[in-house]
């Protein structure tokens, strides 16, 4: 069955009645449906329906507090300007994750910086990122602030090593700059390297996953783009990743007790002088975890966390990701 049937225009007077109806909602602000009219030419493989509500920014706080109500996630299609921040952030504390190429070239008006200099932002993932595109500063401050980074470099080694920085992210924003100008030709840097359009879609994939997805922010994408283009047509693909991960998506917490059954643990000895790691994998999608102590609180963190970093531990080697959050969660 072609996607187009589960692709429905909605007004918003009618969206807070829909309440279970969609998977997810698509709340387009560019002025420009060519992004739709390419998801329509796609093939869904699994039983869901997407709404579509056009708005302006204007009207974007209003739309998400009304689409908030029906239970779906939200997409929002951004054009080639700064996502509207503190439009689509609640007031109160959030997590979330950026795709994006670096620290956008010590531009004063940025995504990353209203991310890293924002206090209600509480964990963050960068990912993504060519290293020298990256301000030294804006990097040590990420990292002091003991929020999360994946270059581009070790995300191609392996890129199942983002789904662990995606996972649990309320909020993503996704800069389709970040994408390699020979796979997106609308790339307004004109950058030789990025991520490949597949590599993109895989992370599209891994944040349809995500349990914890409130609102998907895609930006970067010129609003007079034709329908039927290569740029048009792979915005439409990641999407579609997002959706199928959506509806494909697992409720995983190993923290339940009530849940032990689709959970399996593995302990890994560290020799005489170290302490037993343990990791937690599920049955059902093979997403990893691994117990970390807060010795403050005298509990157990489940931090997600990759298969190899599971291999890394069986081989005698202290996991880099392990040792990261056991200082970020016990702080001298």
């Amino acid at each position: 069955m072609n996607t187009r049937d589960f692709i429905e225009k909605v007004p918003l007077s009618v969206i807070a009645g829909a309440k279970g109806r969609y998977t997810a909602i698509i709340i387009n602000t560019t002025g420009n449906n060519s992004i739709t009219e390419s998801l329509g030419f796609l093939y869904t493989h699994s039983k869901y329906k997407i709404g579509v509500i056009e708005t302006d920014k204007a009207g974007l706080n209003e739309t998400i507090a009304i689409c908030s109500t029906t239970g779906a996630k939200l997409i929002v299609l951004g054009d080639d300007a700064i996502p509207e921040f503190n439009l689509v952030t609640p007031v109160s504390g959030f997590s979330c994750a950026l795709i994006s190429t670096g620290s956008y070239n010590g531009k004063k008006d940025n995504i990353l910086d209203l991310i890293i200099e924002n206090n209600r932002v509480t964990d963050f993932s960068h990912i993504g990122f060519q290293q020298y595109k990256y301000d030294p500063d804006r990097l040590h401050l990420l990292r002091e602030k003991y929020f999360e980074s994946l270059r581009l470099g070790l995300l191609r080694e392996n890129i199942t090593s983002a789904e662990p920085l995606i996972r649990g992210k309320e909020y993503l924003f996704f800069d389709m700059n970040s994408i390699r100008v020979s796979d997106f030709p609308e790339n307004h840097e004109k950058s030789p390297n990025g991520l490949y359009a597949e590599e993109a879609c895989q992370i599209g994939r891994y944040i349809g996953m995500n349990q914890n997805l409130r609102i998907c922010y895609i930006f970067g994408y010129k609003p007079e783009s034709l329908p039927g283009s290569s740029s048009s047509q792979l915005a439409a693909e990641i999407i579609w990743h997002i959706s199928e991960g959506i509806a494909s998506s697992v409720d995983e917490d190993p923290s339940l007790s009530e849940k032990d059954d689709y959970f399996h643990r593995k302990i890994v000895s560290m020799g005489e002088e170290g302490q037993d790691m343990i990791f937690v994998t599920s049955s059902f999608s093979g997403r990893w975890w691994m117990e970390i102590p807060e010795f403050k609180n005298n509990r157990t963190r489940f931090v997600p966390c990759s298969l190899s970093d599971y291999q890394c531990a069986c081989n005698g080697e202290v996991p880099l990701r392990w040792i990261f959050f056991f200082q970020k969660i016990n702080p001298n």
